[in-house]
């Protein structure tokens, strides 16, 4: 077979420059026009791998969900445990069921370690067996070239076991409730009730595991503890005694007469600052009101004054004699000139007591400043005297609130210690059951999605991209000069 090349007329063959005209330049676009040139082999490649993906997809298991419920309770008796369990303990203990740890656990527990695939075949087949052809050429890759990096990351059966176990789990904090749902998902209705039930005990079996590492700590903390208490009581007695010798305070807290007379002087002392306050409102409201005309008249406190009322209804019986006078006599008359006369010296009387009154207002409120003052002095006399008392007294207070402190803490935690009830307090504030195991489901709970659909046409479209690139790009040799032009669209010259 020759081959053959195109030619430019005075040029030679073509060197990929591209100048001269438009029918003389070779085919441009690369791996773009190499598949355009192959539209045949790019749709029956993509729909074989389709139609492969399409069978995987439709051969897929059913696959099983069970669940089991856990109730996370307040420990009765704790006096550190909350009333409630707050949604961060709940994402807390969520977070423990599915660690890696306790699932590597069930995967050995459950017999899937030595078989990892159990729970990878039963999830999506396409990905399943895509993931198995990229480790085994990825495996082969590595034998040739000696090159251990570039081993499969998840080669250890374990590991993958316990990947696909996690993939299967899920671990759901109920919304308003302190409720944890365990569900676990496989293609065997038993496997799912085993897994999902196995993975609630051995979270049970860890708390309990916990706990009781944590009474132990607590134990040693304990001896510790209490031997440091025990001392700390004997120095605090000491030093109260040592205390009470020097000062000659022997009772503390005893009635004394100073004590009882300064009582007395302070009950005193709030009557009279509230007797004065009292009297000062009561003269300041009246001289307010004698520099407004006519407001003295309708003021409580004139009113309810004896003599003013007295006088108050007489002015009325006048100003009442006065309005039948002028029903019978002019304004000149003498009867109403001798009434007007003696309503104005009623006023008179009248504007004179209410003067004494606002007087006598103004003397009660000096002599309860004056009395004030006096028990105020004497206050200060008597809190004096008391003071230097008290400074003994609020020391050996003090010294006996310590002693007092350190021998019920200790005493505390030695209940606590004899009783066994101290290791709690090491503890979490809560426990945990299991209040609903999981059942075999009847039922499948899953079925191929849209995902599963998409990514098997994905695959297929970038398989048929593929092939049809890499066949246009081989072909570097031609039949003939016919071959050629149906190949690059350009003429042989």
């Amino acid at each position: 077979m020759t081959e053959l090349t195109p030619y430019r007329a005075g040029h030679g063959p073509v060197s990929g420059m591209q100048d001269g005209p438009a029918w003389a330049r070779p085919a441009q676009g690369g791996l773009g026009a190499a598949i355009g040139r192959r539209k045949g082999l790019l749709i029956g490649v993509t729909l074989v791998v389709f139609a492969l993906g399409a069978g995987l997809i439709l051969a897929q298991p059913p696959r099983y969900r069970a669940e089991a419920v856990l109730v996370l309770e307040p420990r009765e008796g704790n006096q550190f445990a909350a009333g409630t369990v707050d949604r961060t303990a709940l994402l807390t203990e969520a977070g423990l069921l599915r660690s890696r740890d306790l699932a590597s656990q069930a995967v050995q527990e459950l017999g899937l370690a030595g078989n990892p695939d159990t729970l990878a075949a039963d999830g999506n087949p396409l990905l399943y067996w895509t993931g198995l052809t990229m480790d085994a050429a990825r495996r082969a890759l590595a034998d040739l070239m000696s090159e251990p990096m570039l081993a499969s990351p998840t080669s250890d059966p374990l590991e993958r076991g316990t990947d696909a176990y996690l993939d299967r789990l899920s671990v759901t904090p109920a919304d308003g409730a302190r409720l944890l749902t365990v569900g676990f998902t496989a293609a065997d209705p038993a496997l799912a009730a085993r897994a999902a039930n196995l993975t609630a005990q051995l979270y049970l079996e860890g708390r309990t595991t916990r706990r009781d590492s944590a009474a132990e700590r607590a134990g040693r903390w304990l001896s510790q503890k209490l031997d440091s208490l025990r001392a700390d009581v004997l120095e605090s007695a000491r030093r109260l005694e040592e205390y009470r010798r020097r000062s000659g305070v022997v009772e503390v807290g005893g009635n004394s007469l100073q004590r009882d007379q300064l009582s007395q002087v302070s009950t005193q002392l709030v009557a009279a600052v509230a007797q004065r306050t009292e009297a000062e409102a009561r003269a300041q409201q009246v001289r307010r009101l004698l520099d407004r005309p006519g407001a003295i008249d309708s003021a409580s406190i004139v009113l309810n004054t004896e003599l003013v009322r007295e006088l108050r209804l007489q002015e009325a019986a006048i100003q009442r004699r006065m309005a039948e006078l002028r029903t019978q006599y002019r304004e000149e008359h003498p009867r109403l000139i001798e009434a007007q006369a003696e309503l104005e010296e009623l006023r008179g009387t009248i504007a004179q007591e209410v003067r004494k009154l606002v007087a006598s207002l103004e003397n009660e409120a000096e002599v309860a400043r004056v009395r004030e003052r006096a028990l105020q002095l004497e206050v200060e006399r008597l809190t004096a005297l008391v003071e230097g008392q008290n400074e003994a007294e609020a020391a050996i207070r003090a010294l006996e609130e310590e002693l007092r402190t350190r021998t019920q803490l200790y005493e505390a935690v030695l209940t606590r210690a004899n009783e066994s009830e101290l290791a709690q307090r090491a503890q979490q504030g809560f426990d945990a059951r299991l209040v609903s195991a999981a059942a075999v489901p009847r039922q499948a709970a899953q079925a191929a999605g849209w995902g599963s659909w998409l990514l098997a046409a994905a695959v297929a479209l970038l398989s048929g991209l593929l092939a049809a690139g890499l066949a246009g790009r081989r072909r570097t040799r031609f039949a003939d000069a016919a071959d050629l032009e149906a190949e690059t669209g350009l003429p042989v010259l």
